[in-house]
């Protein structure tokens, strides 16, 4: 496996597939205790990344999630983006 490095604040849909970031926002949420009951998953999927097709995805109403979201949320003890 190669290491993936993610600034706090890249948009973690632009790096991992849905499946595969739908399994870490589950991990996350459950291993740093975060209340998830405001967590809504369609807030930020679908996600269209840059292709040969869509040089500017159009990603409007989708919020970037981000690995900054869940350090906060984490101190809260609750999600903060709803």
């Amino acid at each position: 496996m190669k290491k993936i490095n993610i600034s706090d604040d890249k948009a973690l849909q632009d790096t991992f597939e849905s499946e595969d970031l739908a399994a870490l926002v589950n991990d996350l949420l459950s291993e740093l205790n975060i209340d998830c009951e405001n967590f809504n998953m369609l807030k930020y999927f679908p996600w269209k990344t840059k292709s040969f097709f869509y040089r500017h995805p159009d990603n409007t109403g989708k919020t970037p999630l981000s690995l900054r979201m869940f350090v906060e949320s984490a101190k809260a003890g609750r999600w903060l983006y709803d």
